[in-house]
């Protein structure tokens, strides 16, 4: 008889699901009006020539402005015809800036963002013990006070104009699902970046509910990109230390596809990870006491390595 409910139960669950998946509705996002921060290098870069492809208008904003310019260049090439990217040299760390940014105020000012991609941030390879409280500082600027404010300066113009469908995309990491031995601030600011967004999504609906603005959180594992490459080290901020665990993550090019999917079926959470990341996860919810002991194991394992 057990086997019996177990089956329905089965059977149920999956014909819901797939009930789910055909009613799925894809928003197409080309031509749309797109901001992008940390647009230089990485994981931003990818998704600007993937958005770029669907002819978007793009705003790339970052601080190395010959990158973008080089990006921007490279991109206008391939397709002439398109709409020419935006860009802004901007200091997200100083996130004073963002509201006194003639060059995006004025952006803000005459074209409606249909979708704002908070992507730009840095890490941490050091124990709580020994990272400053300046390195910790610093990683909040960018990492979460910068998208809020950001955030909320664009969403006070989406609901200014009463647009519709807009979306924001704030791009967290697995680490701030399940946090791990030396990366504290980092996974505590990407925490904090989850909260945010789950508050912002409620209130939203609650009180915009018309305007229908989607919040996507985007938890990534490891990518290859130069964020870990740049991870602030130990003792001096100047220095920069990798980590083996970006060899083996994803493309670039793989997640942003992914993001674009999120974007176009309007998803809320979004985990991109190996499957055994994602029992990760759900151990640290069901048994804490396992997974605190495996991952301290697994730092030793690693440091021993090195």
């Amino acid at each position: 008889m057990n086997w019996l409910i177990a089956v329905s139960i089965s059977c149920c669950c999956s014909l819901l699901f797939l009930r789910w998946l055909l009613r799925r509705k894809r928003f197409n996002i080309s031509g749309k009006t797109i901001l992008i921060t940390g647009a230089s290098s990485g994981l931003g870069e990818a998704l600007a020539r993937r958005l770029f492809n669907k002819q978007c208008q793009l705003i790339l904003l970052a601080r190395r402005m010959d990158r973008l310019e080089n990006l921007c260049q490279e991109l206008v090439q391939l397709h002439p015809s398109y709409p020419k990217p935006k860009t802004i040299q901007i200091d997200l760390s100083n996130f004073e800036q963002i509201t006194s940014c003639s060059s995006l105020n004025n952006i803000l000012q005459h074209d409606s963002i249909d979708c704002l991609i908070n992507n730009a941030g840095i890490s941490q390879r050091s124990s709580v013990l020994d990272t400053s409280i300046d390195i910790v500082n610093d990683i909040f600027r960018l990492n979460y006070l910068s998208l809020v404010t950001l955030t909320k300066l664009v969403l006070t113009k989406i609901i200014e104009r009463k647009q519709k469908n807009a979306t924001i995309v704030n791009i967290s990491s697995l680490q701030g699902l399940i946090a791990v031995p030396d990366r504290s601030s980092y996974a505590a600011s990407k925490h904090a970046v989850q909260a945010f967004s789950d508050s912002l999504r409620m209130e939203l609906k609650e009180e915009y509910s018309e305007q229908n603005i989607n919040v996507c959180v985007v938890s990534p594992s490891y990518i290859r990109t130069e964020l870990g490459q740049q991870a602030f080290s130990r003792m001096n901020k100047d220095e920069k230390s990798g980590d083996d665990n970006i060899s083996k993550g994803y493309e670039a090019d793989y997640v942003a596809e992914r993001i674009i999917k999120a974007i176009e079926y309007r998803e809320n959470d979004v985990v991109i990870a190996p499957f055994v990341q994602y029992l990760a996860i759900w151990l640290r919810r069901l048994w804490p006491t396992g997974y605190f002991r495996m991952m301290v194991a697994r730092n030793k394992r690693l440091k021993a390595k090195k």
